[in-house]
């Protein structure tokens, strides 16, 4: 038997030009990146599986069809490599030099054996990893060669910066991936190539050296990755077991084991339940096949034990509704002749919609008996050219079928991407029971700019972190953030106001109303216990008869859209005073203010700015609250980049 491997390997000349190499980097002359990419994506509390097929898919998506309107097919198979044969073949791609260096980088430990089985994932009627392999932006370089980039793929991509496809890594236990990919630009080819990430740039016997922790299988010319015939069809039969004979990846994950490949069905089914809905997109894991026929009986079948966060039958077609904008829906408009102070203003009223020839109490009546609202949000974007482009995105509101008093719940999505940590552009409809809310990013210009704000895992949008300054004007590029975040609880406010307003009786089906008496009682009793001073009280001393009488507040807030000033009192009383300034935000319904604060209205640590202060220091920063020392018989802080819609609030604890 060995006799016979021997001379079969014999005959395999062609892959004796691949070999594992990586580079060898000075660390006195040169910026070695480390592979913090590893950790990133661990971070999101979601199940690597989730994750997986999140990123993976999104691959496939933002691959262009090589036919307009052609759907986008994905499979994804176990492998298994039994024979001694196969095994021998196997170990010639994994070989003694990747690990040895993986022991080295302490990704694997020495008593490490392979189990010889991988995940392979294809897709098709995509256009492959294509562009040239120098072109530093082209899919092929952005996936073999980079982390990241600072220019998006494509305009109307579901990736940002090209982090993404690492996490597909995490399923090998090697984090190691070997990649088939057959192109037509710039020209027909088959490329192959495999790449292996290691946890740490390994010291060499020369102290001042490296080996890169970015290891690749390929030839000796790195820019030569182009494939003949007698080594495809050896990797068809041997190693990705399948043919390729037409655009698009073949991708084999080598020493899969992190999850069970089921584990897959459901996880798609959640993060992708709208593309597959609509027709464009159609994957099958391990022979099941999933699509817009049937994606909700498996969502049935396979939905068990995940948390797919309120997104039942009824919710996924509300969504796939609402994406198609059908004219048959109620449909309503923000006036496009609002000016930007109006856009963001805290509180929208009936004159700010274009209802046509229906009143509000009109249009609030029809989502009561469940009609399905869609409402328009026009919006112009100005280039960093002087350009401006005139646009819209969209949300929708309807009424579940049966009012059993579930909790409203909401989504929020660029082009086919949920974000699923997106959820305060629905918290006004805490007060409403059976509430679906959407909205919607689907034109190529709005999903474009949202692009630059997103977050590599996808799952929320960071303001602070906008890379599209070259392109945009970057105050009316967050104000329209700002809007795709906050217009939805502006809208639900006002509709739901209105009925409030019009016909008390509805009311009871939608809120929690409590006695207005008990209600007052607990606020009593709530500032009675309360150790905290607000802004609007003033600093009583303890009292001993006969009374003194009371000193005035320690500061005064004024506030002017995103930014707040705080000015003290001028006292040498207050000189060397420690103070603990904790932050709220005032909301609906008497609740507190200071409780349950968004990150994104209000984070000292990541967003919110301390844009000026005199007269005290800054001791300590916490997401909601700032301690100071006083250092003057009076002081000033100026705080920026607040979202402007809000109103905010301050109270103080004297420290010593």
């Amino acid at each position: 038997m060995e006799n016979n491997i021997f001379s079969i390997e014999s005959k395999l000349d062609f892959l004796d030009e691949y070999q594992w190499n990586a580079k060898k980097r000075n660390i006195l002359e040169e910026n070695i990146r480390e592979p913090d990419e590893k950790k990133r994506f661990n971070i999101e509390g979601h199940p690597i599986a989730e994750i997986f097929i999140r990123e993976l898919a999104q691959n496939a998506l933002d691959a262009e069809p090589e036919k307009k309107g052609k759907k986008v097919i994905l499979n994804l198979d176990l492998l298994e490599y039994k024979s001694e044969y196969e095994k021998s073949l196997y170990r010639k791609f994994i070989n003694q030099t990747i690990l040895k260096w993986l022991k080295k980088s302490e990704d694997i430990d020495e008593k490490f054996k392979l189990n010889y089985k991988a995940l392979r994932a294809s897709d098709f009627n995509t256009s492959g990893l294509s562009g040239k392999v120098t072109d530093r932006y082209s899919n092929w370089h952005k996936y073999t060669m980079r982390t990241g980039t600072d220019k998006l793929s494509k305009n109307d991509a579901l990736g940002s910066a090209n982090l993404g496809r690492v996490a597909t890594w995490a399923c090998s236990k090697l984090w190691m991936v070997f990649i088939r990919t057959q192109i037509t630009d710039p020209s027909p080819e088959i490329r192959f190539i495999g790449k292996c990430l290691r946890r740490s740039n390994t010291p060499l016997e020369d102290p001042i050296f490296v080996r890169s922790c970015d290891e690749y299988f390929r030839k000796s010319n790195p820019a030569d990755f182009s494939i003949n015939t007698e080594l495809n069809n050896f990797l068809s039969k041997n190693i990705f077991k399948n043919p390729r004979e037409s655009n698009g990846t073949d991708f084999l994950f080598p020493e899969f084991s992190e999850f069970e490949i089921a584990e897959l069905i459901p996880y798609t089914i959640k993060n992708w339940f709208t593309p597959i809905a609509e027709g464009k997109f159609e994957i099958n894991i391990d022979g099941l096949n999933i699509n817009k026929n049937n994606y909700l009986k498996i969502r049935e079948e396979y939905g068990s034990g995940i948390d797919y966060q309120n997104l039942d039958k009824e919710m996924m077609e509300f969504v796939i509704q609402s994406r198609t904008m059908n004219p048959n829906l109620l449909t309503i408009s923000l006036k496009k002749d609002l000016t930007i102070n109006k856009y963001d203003q805290k509180e929208y009223t009936k004159e700010f919609l274009d209802t046509g020839e229906q009143s509000l109490k009109e249009i609030v009546q029809k989502v009561n008996d469940g009609e399905h609202l869609m409402i328009k949000v026009p919006f112009k974007i100005i280039k960093k050219n002087g350009g401006k482009i005139n646009d819209e995105f969209y949300i929708g509101l309807k009424m579940r079928s049966q009012r059993s008093g579930k909790r409203s719940s909401g989504l929020m999505l660029r082009n086919y991407q949920i974000l699923w940590k997106e959820k305060n552009f629905y918290e006004e409809a805490k007060w409403i029971k059976d509430l679906m809310i959407t909205v919607i990013s689907k034109n190529p210009e709005t999903n474009k700019l949202l692009t630059y704000f997103e977050t590599p895992s996808h799952l929320l949008f960071n303001e602070s972190g906008f890379t599209g300054d070259l392109e945009y004007d970057v105050p009316n590029a967050k104000l329209f953030l700002r809007l795709f975040r906050r217009v939805a609880n502006k809208l639900i406010n006002l509709i739901f106001e209105e009925e409030e307003v019009e016909n008390k009786n509805l009311l009871a089906g939608f809120f929690s109303i409590k006695s207005a008496k008990k209600s007052n009682k607990k606020i009593r009793k709530k500032k009675e216990e309360d150790n905290h001073i607000d802004e609007d009280d003033v600093i009583v001393p303890t009292p001993d008869p006969p009374k003194e009488p009371s000193k005035p507040r320690l500061f005064k807030m004024e506030q002017n859209y995103g930014k707040v000033f705080l000015k003290s009192i001028k006292s040498e009383e207050i000189i060397g005073k420690k103070v603990k300034i904790e932050f709220g935000i005032q909301a609906r319904k008497g609740n507190d203010p200071f409780k349950k604060i968004n990150k994104f209205d209000l984070d000292f640590e990541n967003q919110t700015e301390i844009s000026g202060y005199f007269g005290c220091e800054i001791n300590h920063i916490t997401t909601t609250s700032l301690e100071i020392q006083i250092m003057s018989d009076s002081f000033g802080i100026e705080i920026d980049n607040l979202t402007p819609s809000w109103s905010y609030k301050t109270r103080y604890t004297i420290m010593n």
